[in-house]
């Protein structure tokens, strides 16, 4: 058991050691935060069905995670591509990503019956990993 422990505290120590990783899970925060307050919004005050809600909620996320992570995680990084190309795969990956968050949220609350924002959460930290690695790998790529 102590040996589990030891290889998560390096685990988490290595990655928040890591620049943009620990960008990444900054913005990652706040479009995660923000991505809970639009679909409560949408979906409590607008009367738009959760999972309609959670995808409009999820492609405004894109847009800001986008631009944050352009200029901010992945800046340093030479880019050989345009920032039109890059924008293009960064959304095909994350529209992968906002499948597997929809199907998550629509099983968890619907099979599950965990509350629409409760399941949002747990989709979020499922598919933040797919996210990182597609944008680091694919669409920052240098």
């Amino acid at each position: 058991m102590k040996n589990i422990e030891n290889i998560i505290k390096k685990a988490i120590s290595s990655t928040l050691k890591d620049p943009q990783i620990f960008k990444f899970m900054i913005i990652g925060i706040g479009n995660a935060l923000l991505l809970l307050l639009l679909t409560i919004f949408f979906t409590e005050y607008l009367s738009i069905y959760y999972v309609i809600s959670s995808i409009i909620a999820y492609e405004i996320t894109i847009i800001t995670g986008f631009i944050v992570n352009e200029y901010w995680t992945f800046a340093k990084i030479i880019k050989t591509e345009t920032v039109y190309t890059r924008f293009v795969k960064y959304n095909i990956f994350y529209f992968f990503g906002l499948i597997i968050n929809s199907i998550l949220v629509f099983v968890l609350t619907d099979f599950i019956e965990i509350d629409y924002s409760s399941s949002q959460i747990i989709a979020i930290g499922i598919v933040f990993v797919f996210n990182f690695t597609t944008s680091k790998k694919i669409s920052f790529k240098n």
